[in-house]
């Protein structure tokens, strides 16, 4: 049972994943759009269990990180650790305006949970880690934003062959040329791009995600 409640709230974003994962605010949402994205994660939810701590006085509290992540075994080995992570925004350590606003906890505080937080997982094999707003809202983040529906919702298979092996022929290619070389109809070439943003989300083609994705982004085929 899931130990973290949730309540509406007028400001903050809450919502559930197409999993019915919920979050509590626009930075998780960010973060699972992520995890739904990677592929060698197999689930991720809230924590059923709350990490007990002690506060500055000494005073026994307990919190709940954010999500438990669980990873698929790769062929002919043991899966990896469980994950549990803890999604914070970059301006708790920044001097930005926003590190001003009022908050419930001191860094020290956060320290302590973070400790406690650790050596709970390490008890049962796993991990800890502390996922943060800049490693989270990146280029990649957008691409997977855009991909992602791609990924989960399939479209049918309209050319996907034809343009693998047109790139596995002319080798790295940038888009427009490839899509152009395609279909040099502009109308049947807006056809074929979701067959293409299809592939790129399924990894049958390959381009560099961590910048954005465009029009002359370089397209290749995995060997």
């Amino acid at each position: 049972m899931i130990t973290r409640k949730f309540r509406s709230s007028p400001v903050k974003v809450t919502g559930l994943t197409p999993d019915h994962v919920p979050f509590e605010s626009s930075l998780e949402e960010d973060c699972f759009f992520l995890l739904r994205f990677q592929e060698d994660v197999e689930t991720f939810d809230r924590p059923s269990e709350a990490v007990p701590w002690l506060d500055v006085t000494g005073v026994r509290r307990t919190y709940t990180p954010d999500v438990l992540i669980t990873f698929k075994a790769p062929e002919g080995a043991e899966a990896p650790p469980k994950l549990l992570a803890e999604i914070k925004p970059d301006f708790a350590d920044d001097d930005s305006p926003r590190a001003r606003l009022p908050t419930r906890e001191t860094d020290e505080e956060r320290r302590m949970k973070w400790a406690a937080a650790k050596n709970f997982a390490k008890l049962r094999g796993w991990e800890f880690d502390v996922f943060r707003e800049s490693d989270i809202r990146t280029p990649f983040l957008k691409n997977v934003k855009f991909l992602i529906r791609h990924l989960e919702r399939p479209n049918k298979d309209r050319g996907a062959e034809r343009l693998i092996d047109a790139l596995k022929a002319r080798g790295p290619t940038p888009m427009h040329a490839l899509m152009f070389e395609m279909e040099p109809d502009r109308y049947k070439r807006a056809l074929l791009y979701p067959t293409l943003y299809a592939c790129i989300a399924f990894g049958r083609i390959t381009t560099d995600l961590k910048v954005l994705l465009k029009n002359d982004s370089l397209l290749t085929v995995p060997t």
